[in-house]
């Protein structure tokens, strides 16, 4: 969750910031077991269009990525009933 200022975290919650840079997104409109999905359509994207992800692959893991998947919506309140996801990777320098 964005906020202002960096706040502290604890047991179950980390924080931090994150870097700067160009990224590349897709909003997926789907149920949550379709993420993983949504983001291998976004790296094919990113690789088809030329452009580099931030990270390295390791075998099915990127490492040492920035990777966000951000919840837009409360599934409960949207009218199809699904999740609303952005899918968000930083593209490397």
């Amino acid at each position: 969750m964005p906020t202002a200022t960096v706040m502290a975290g604890d047991d179950t919650v980390r924080t931090g910031t994150l870097p700067g840079g160009r990224y590349a997104s897709l909003v997926h409109d789907g149920p949550y077991q379709e993420l993983h999905q949504a983001n291998m359509t976004l790296m094919d994207w990113a690789k088809d269009a030329g452009h580099q992800l931030d990270g390295r692959p390791e075998g099915d893991r990127f490492v040492g990525a920035t990777r966000m998947e951000i919840y837009l919506n409360d599934p409960d309140q949207s009218p199809s009933g699904n999740p609303v996801t952005e899918v968000a990777f930083r593209l490397a320098d």
